[in-house]
C-alpha cells in the first residue's frame, strides 16, 4: 500500500512471446479533515479583508469560498499547505451589518465539509463635528455637547463631566447624517476638564474640552456725576462709583473695565476694596430676607446629606458656604484629579473711582464689568468744563449815535463751551451764541432811539451760570450834533472887519448861532466859544428851545436863531472864532472869520545863528552879539509891541534881491564871505509901515578840527601830533592840554591870534601861564596856506614828549567869536617798543552755512543746546610784555529798540583771565535773542594799553527731538483687555532745556489705517469739512468704516480725541483687526514742532511684543568710533525665539 497521494499506473501480465498491458488510474487522496474559517474584528465600511481559512488534513480539495451566499473570487486555498484567504473587497458590501463567510470543502475521498463565520462590517467615526456651545457657563446654567457624524455604527458615547455627576452614555447601532447632544448643569464655579470618547469596534475618538464654571455677574449698579469742573491749573476729577448690591454669589473672578474715552483706561478685579460683613443699615432689607436670616441662626441640621439641592439653597441663602468634592477620571491618567469649589453668598460693597480729566470735553464713559461667562455694561456722558470766571460785557463804543451799531463783546478769563445769551434791554429779543476764554464773542447791536441802555449777559455751560451787567456802564443813545452854522454880524462894507486904535485899543464884534430847520436836534448838547484871541467861554449846555416863527435862508436852506454873542478885541489881527458843540456821541466846530486892523509900533528885530538840520539857534559873539558863523545860516525875526496884517520886506546887505513875507515874521540867510553886512527890515500893513536895520559881523568858525600822532610810543621820545586846523576860524585860538604835567616843554600850548588868546576869560589861566607855550600865528595866513596848499589834508605839526608811561586824553581847542570847537586823542605810553593790541572779532564770528541767520548776511546762528564759542582774532606787538589779558562782556539786544542789557550771569565761564582767547560758555546758558560780546584785550604792566571790538550773535531755537519709544514697528493681539502703549514721553525731549522738562509741550497723536491717505489738516491738525481723503481699505463697507476706530464717530484719519499726553493707550479691540495702523506724534513747543510715526499691526491670535533699547552711544548724535548697542526684549514669547536684526 502506498502512503503517497496522486495516480497508479499497473502492468498486470506478460511472458516470452507476448504481454498485454492495461493502464488503470487509481488516485490517492487525504480525507478532509479540520476545516475552519478563522475569526476575524470587524470590518471597518470601504476597506478590504483577508481572512484564514485552514485545514487540519485533506488533499486535493476542491473549495469554494462565499460571502452570503455571493461567491469570493478572489480567495484561495493552497492544499499543499493547508492554508488559504477568503478575500473580501470593498465592493462585495455596500453597508454595515452582520455578514457570512462559508467555504464549502470537498476531495475523491471525501464528502463536502462546510465551515460559516459571522462577520461584522461598521462604519468608522465619519466626519465628525463636535459642538460646544458654551465653554464658559454661568453655574446653574445648561452646557452642551452637540456631535455629529455623517455616519458611524454601534458606537458608544461616554461624557465624563468631572464635577462627581454619573458618566452618561449613550449607545446607536446607527447614525446617518445625524447630530446628538449631550447637556450638563455645572453647579459650582471651577475649571472642569470634560472627558469625552466616542468608540466601536472599528474607530475610536478622545479629547479633553475646558469648561470654566462661574458665577455670573448681576446686581451691579453704577452711578457717576454727569459734570466736573476743569479749575485753572487743576484737572478735572469725574467721581464714579460701582455697586455690589448683594444677595447672590459675587462673580467670578469677575473684573472691571473703565474707558475714560481720553486715551486712557483702567483695569481691576471686581472685589470688595474693604472686606467686612454686610451691613443691612445701608440697603432696604426686606421682610423675606429677614426671615431667612432668622432662620439661618436656628435651622441648620448638620446631619443633612452632603448632595441635599435643598440644603445647598438654604445655606446660600444664608450667606454660607458650601463646599463638594468631585473625583475626575481622566481616561489618560489613573489618578482622580479632585476639586473643591465655593458657594457664597455676596455681600453689598462700593468701589469708588476718581479719574482727572486734563481737557475739556464730552466724554463717554464706558464700563464692562466681565468674566468668562457674562458681563454688565454701563455708559455715561461726563462733560468736563472750564467754570465761568470773570465775565465781562464790554460794549463798544458805548456812546452811540441813533441808527448806528455798537459791538457787544463778551469775554472770560475762564470758561468753556459755553452759550452767551445777550439781553439787550431794547426790546429786542434775547441773542444766543457760543462762547469760550479763547476768542472774543460778538453781538453787534442797531439802535435807532435815544436813550439809556443797560446791556446783560447770560453765560452758563455744564458746571457754571454767570450773569453781569456791562463792565464799562451803560449804553448811550443820542442823536449827534448836525446843521449848525456861526456868523459874524458886524459887518464894514459887507465884510466882518473892524479898526483898533490907541488909547483903549478896543472894538466889539458881534455874532450868531443858527440851526437849520428840520435837522434832528442833538441830545444833551454842550457848547463853548473860543474867539480866537485866548479867551475861550465856560462850557454851557446848549438849549433846544429854539423853535421859531422867523427863520433865515442861507443857500436854499432854512435856519432858526440858537442865540446872538459878541466879544470885545484889544489887539488887531485875523481871528478865527469857533463854536464847539458837542454831546456823547459827536463833536463839531463851527467857525467864522473876521479881520481887526491895527497900526505898526515899536519895530525892532533879533538876529541868531541858526542851524535848520537841528532847528538850533543861538545869539551872536562879541560884545554886541553881532558876531556870525560864517557856515551857518543867520535867522533874523521881526518884533513890535502892535500891529497886524503886516507884510515884512527883508534886505540882507550882499547885494541879492529883498524877500517880503506876509505875516512870517522869520528869515535866514546863509553869506558867503567874512565881512560885515547891513540888514534893513520895512514892515507894513493898511493902516502904515515902519523900517529898522543892523549891522552883522561874518566870521570863519572854528569846525571840523581834530589831532592825530603814530603811537604808542616809549616814553622820553618825541611825540610829533598832527593838527588838523579844520576851517580856521576867524581870529581864532587854539589851546592844546597834553594832559600831563611833566610833558616837554609844558602841559599846554596855545598858538593862534594873540588878542582873541587874551581876550577868552576861562583860558586865562593857561594863556598868563608861565609854563605854557605860545606861539602867534594869524588865522589868515594859515587859511591862505590851507587854501593854496592842500585844503583837505592841511595841518600843523607840534612836538612833545612825555615822560611818563600811561594812557593820556589829549585835547585840541579852538575858539573865536563865533565858534569853540574841542577834539581828542587818546595817548598811550609804554615803557619800551609796544603797540596797541589787535583785537578783530568780526572776521573770525562770520557765519558759515547752515549757521547764517536767514534775514541778516553774515551773522552766526547757534542753538541754544549747543556749546558757544566766540573766536577772537589778536595779536600782541609789545617788547615790553609777553602777557596780555583778555576781558569779556555780553550784553543781550532788544532787536526793536536796539537798548542793551549787560548780562552777568554767565555760569563758570572764564570772562577775565590770560587764557580766555576765546569765550566758551556751556549750552543752555543763554536764553533765546540777540547777543553782542565784546572783547577788551589789554597789555599787561602797561597802563591803558587796550584795545576793544565787539561781535553779534544770536541764540536760536534746536529743533524739538521727538521719538517714540520701542521702534518703528509695534505688533499688538486685537481684543485684549490690556491697552496698547505708545510711549511718547520717555524719548521725546527739548535740547534747549533739561531732558526731564517736558513742559510747555503740546502733544497731538494721529493716526490712520494704512490703507487710508491722510488728509488735509489745518494749523491745528484739525481736518475742515468738507475733507478729501483717499482710501484703498478692503474693510470698507460704509463712510463709518472710515478711520482708525470702530466707534469714535470719526470717517475719516487724523486726530485721536482726548489724546493730549505723551503716552497713548490704545483698546486694540477698538482698531480693525487684521490692519496696519500708522501712529504719528507731533510735539509743539515755541513755535517749534517736530514729529515721529510708528506702524501698529492689529492681529488676531497671540503675536509677540518686541522691543528694542538703545544702550550705548545713545546720545542724540551718534559718535561714529564708538560701539553702538542695542538691547531687544519680547513680551508674548519666552522659549524658541530668533532674533534676526538688520
Amino acid at each position: 500500500m502506498t502512503h503517497q497521494t496522486g495516480t497508479i499506473f499497473l502492468s498486470p501480465a506478460d511472458n516470452h512471446v507476448s504481454n498485454v498491458t492495461w493502464d488503470f488510474y487509481i488516485p490517492i487522496q487525504v480525507p478532509i479533515e479540520g476545516l475552519e474559517i478563522a475569526a476575524t474584528p470587524t470590518i471597518p465600511f470601504g476597506t478590504n479583508r483577508n481572512i484564514p481559512i485552514s485545514l487540519t488534513a485533506g488533499s486535493h480539495t476542491d473549495i469554494v469560498i462565499t460571502w452570503n451566499g455571493t461567491s469570493l473570487n478572489e480567495s484561495y486555498f493552497n492544499w499543499h499547505t493547508l492554508y488559504g484567504e477568503a478575500v473580501v473587497q470593498s465592493n462585495h458590501y455596500d453597508s454595515n451589518g452582520r455578514f457570512f463567510v462559508s467555504a464549502n470543502v470537498t476531495n475523491l475521498v471525501s464528502p463536502y465539509v462546510t465551515f460559516t463565520r459571522e462577520v461584522w462590517v461598521d462604519y468608522m467615526i465619519t466626519d465628525l463635528l463636535i459642538f460646544l456651545d458654551r465653554p464658559f457657563v454661568p453655574v446653574g446654567e445648561k452646557t452642551t455637547f452637540d456631535i455629529y457624524m455623517s455616519h458611524c455604527s454601534r458606537f458608544d458615547t461616554f461624557v465624563n463631566f468631572s464635577d462627581g455627576s454619573s458618566l452618561q452614555h449613550f449607545y446607536h447601532d446607527l447614525l446617518l447624517n445625524e447630530t446628538y447632544s449631550a447637556q450638563h448643569i455645572f453647579s459650582f464655579p471651577g475649571r472642569y476638564v470634560v472627558n469625552l470618547t466616542i468608540s466601536n469596534d472599528v474607530d475610536y475618538y478622545n479629547d479633553q474640552y475646558n469648561i470654566v464654571v462661574q458665577y455670573p455677574v448681576v446686581n451691579v449698579e453704577s452711578f457717576i456725576m454727569p459734570t466736573t469742573r476743569l479749575e485753572p491749573g487743576m484737572n478735572a476729577p469725574a467721581y464714579l462709583q460701582m455697586e455690589f448690591m448683594g444677595g447672590v454669589p459675587l462673580a467670578t473672578n469677575a473684573t472691571y473695565t473703565i474707558s475714560f474715552d481720553d486715551g486712557t483706561t483702567f483695569l481691576d478685579d471686581f472685589i470688595e476694596i474693604f472686606p467686612g460683613t454686610l451691613s443691612y443699615s445701608n440697603k432696604e432689607t426686606t421682610e423675606s430676607s429677614l426671615l431667612t436670616l432668622s432662620l439661618c441662626d436656628s435651622s441648620f441640621n448638620s446631619s443633612f446629606p452632603l448632595n441635599d439641592t435643598s440644603l445647598v439653597a438654604f445655606l446660600e441663602q444664608c450667606n454660607m458656604t458650601v463646599t463638594t468634592a468631585a473625583t475626575v477620571l481622566d481616561s489618560n491618567t489613573t489618578e482622580p484629579v479632585s476639586t473643591t469649589e465655593a458657594t457664597t453668598l455676596g455681600g453689598y460693597f462700593l468701589i469708588p473711582i476718581t479719574h482727572y480729566y486734563t481737557a475739556i470735553g464730552t466724554y463717554n464713559i464706558t464700563i464692562n464689568v466681565t468674566n468668562l461667562v457674562s458681563f454688565m455694561f454701563f455708559s455715561f456722558i461726563v462733560d468736563v468744563d472750564e467754570p465761568i470766571y470773570n465775565l465781562q460785557l464790554l460794549p463798544n463804543p458805548v456812546h452811540l449815535k441813533t441808527f448806528s451799531s455798537s459791538d457787544l463783546e463778551v469775554r472770560m478769563s475762564w470758561g468753556s463751551r459755553a452759550v452767551c445769551t445777550w439781553i439787550i434791554g431794547d426790546g429786542t429779543p434775547p441773542i444766543e451764541a457760543p462762547c469760550d476764554r479763547h476768542s472774543v464773542a460778538l453781538q453787534t447791536q442797531t439802535f435807532n432811539t435815544v436813550g439809556v441802555y443797560h446791556p446783560k449777559i447770560i453765560a452758563n455751560n455744564t458746571v457754571s451760570y454767570e450773569f453781569n451787567t456791562s463792565s464799562v456802564g451803560p449804553i448811550y443813545v443820542q442823536d449827534p450834533v448836525v446843521g449848525f452854522l456861526v456868523e459874524c454880524t458886524s459887518l464894514t462894507n459887507g465884510k466882518c472887519e473892524r479898526d483898533i486904535d490907541g488909547p483903549s485899543y478896543s472894538v466889539d464884534v458881534e455874532f450868531q448861532l443858527l440851526f437849520e430847520k428840520f435837522n434832528r436836534k442833538p441830545t444833551n448838547a454842550s457848547y463853548i466859544i473860543d474867539f480866537g484871541d485866548g479867551f475861550v467861554t465856560s462850557p454851557a449846555e446848549l438849549s433846544n428851545s429854539h423853535e421859531t416863527v422867523d427863520f433865515t435862508i442861507k443857500n436854499g436852506s432854512f435856519y432858526n436863531l440858537v442865540f446872538d454873542f459878541s466879544h470885545t478885541y484889544t489887539r488887531g489881527g485875523n481871528y478865527s472864532v469857533k463854536v464847539i458843540i458837542w454831546n456823547l456821541v459827536s463833536n463839531e466846530t463851527y467857525e467864522v472869520f473876521h479881520d481887526i486892523y491895527e497900526k505898526i509900533e515899536d519895530l525892532d528885530m533879533m538876529i541868531h545863528s541858526y542851524d535848520p538840520d537841528t532847528l538850533n539857534k543861538k545869539i551872536g559873539g562879541g560884545p554886541g552879539r553881532d558876531y556870525f558863523a560864517l557856515e551857518r545860516e543867520v535867522l533874523f525875526e521881526a518884533k513890535h509891541s502892535r500891529g497886524s496884517h503886516v507884510t515884512y520886506d527883508w534886505t540882507f546887505g550882499d547885494g541879492t534881491p529883498s524877500v517880503a513875507f506876509y505875516y512870517d515874521k522869520r528869515a535866514s540867510k546863509k553869506y558867503n564871505q567874512d565881512i560885515s553886512y547891513i540888514v534893513s527890515l520895512d514892515a507894513s500893513n493898511i493902516r502904515n509901515s515902519m523900517s529898522i536895520e543892523r549891522r552883522i559881523y561874518i566870521q570863519r568858525g572854528c569846525f571840523n578840527i581834530s589831532i592825530s600822532v603814530d603811537e604808542p610810543r616809549a616814553k622820553n621820545s618825541t611825540f610829533r601830533y598832527q593838527v588838523f586846523p579844520g576851517s580856521i576860524g576867524t581870529d581864532a585860538c587854539y589851546l592844546l592840554d597834553f594832559s600831563d604835567e611833566t610833558s616837554i616843554p609844558g602841559q599846554y600850548q596855545m598858538f593862534g591870534d594873540e588878542n582873541q588868546c587874551g581876550n577868552v576869560t576861562e583860558w586865562s589861566q593857561y594863556f598868563e601861564n608861565d609854563n605854557t607855550t605860545f606861539t602867534t600865528v594869524s588865522s589868515d595866513d594859515l587859511y591862505h596856506k590851507k587854501t593854496v596848499s592842500s585844503p583837505n589834508n592841511y595841518n600843523l605839526t607840534i612836538d612833545t614828549m612825555f615822560m611818563t608811561e600811561g594812557l593820556y586824553d589829549v585835547t585840541l581847542q579852538c575858539q573865536n567869536l563865533v565858534s569853540h570847537e574841542t577834539a581828542e586823542f587818546s595817548t598811550g605810553v609804554t615803557s619800551g617798543p609796544c603797540w596797541w593790541p589787535y583785537v578783530n572779532l568780526t572776521a573770525p564770528n562770520i557765519c558759515e552755512y547752515p549757521e547764517c541767520d536767514p534775514v541778516v548776511p553774515g551773522l552766526r546762528n547757534i542753538k541754544r543746546s549747543e556749546r558757544l564759542v566766540v573766536y577772537s582774532e589778536v595779536r600782541i606787538n609789545c617788547t615790553a610784555t609777553d602777557v596780555s589779558w583778555y576781558s569779556w562782556r555780553v550784553y543781550k539786544v532788544d532787536e526793536v529798540t536796539q537798548i542793551e542789557e549787560e548780562i552777568f550771569d554767565l555760569g563758570e565761564t572764564d570772562t577775565y583771565s590770560i587764557a580766555c582767547r576765546y569765550l566758551q560758555i556751556e549750552p543752555r546758558i543763554l536764553d533765546y535773542g540777540l547777543y553782542r560780546f565784546e572783547l577788551n584785550v589789554s597789555m599787561h604792566e602797561e597802563m591803558g594799553m587796550f584795545t576793544l571790538d565787539s561781535a553779534y550773535i544770536k541764540i536760536t531755537s534746536t529743533p524739538l527731538q521727538v521719538r517714540i519709544a520701542g521702534g518703528d514697528f509695534f505688533t499688538g493681539k486685537w481684543g485684549t483687555f490690556e491697552p496698547m502703549i505708545f510711549d511718547g514721553m520717555s524719548e521725546v525731549f527739548d535740547p534747549d532745556v533739561d531732558p526731564d522738562d517736558k513742559s510747555e509741550m503740546e502733544f497731538i497723536w494721529l493716526c490712520r489705517r494704512y490703507c487710508e491717505s491722510w488728509p488735509q489738516f489745518d494749523s491745528n491738525y484739525d481736518v475742515p469739512d468738507p475733507f478729501t481723503m483717499v482710501t484703498d481699505c478692503a474693510s470698507y463697507v460704509e463712510e463709518s468704516d472710515r478711520g482708525c476706530f470702530r466707534r469714535d464717530q470719526v470717517n475719516h484719519a487724523g486726530k485721536i480725541i482726548n489724546a493730549t499726553s505723551g503716552m497713548l493707550e490704545i483698546m486694540t479691540g477698538e482698531l480693525y483687526e487684521g490692519e496696519e495702523v500708522e501712529i504719528r506724534l507731533i510735539v509743539r513747543k515755541d513755535g517749534r514742532e517736530a514729529e515721529d510715526s510708528a506702524l501698529a499691526l492689529i492681529l488676531t491670535g497671540d503675536p509677540p511684543e518686541i522691543y528694542l533699547t538703545c544702550v550705548t552711544n545713545c546720545d542724540q548724535k551718534m559718535n561714529p568710533t564708538n560701539r553702538y548697542s542695542l538691547k531687544s526684549s519680547m513680551r508674548g514669547w519666552t522659549r524658541g525665539v530668533f532674533f534676526y536684526y538688520e
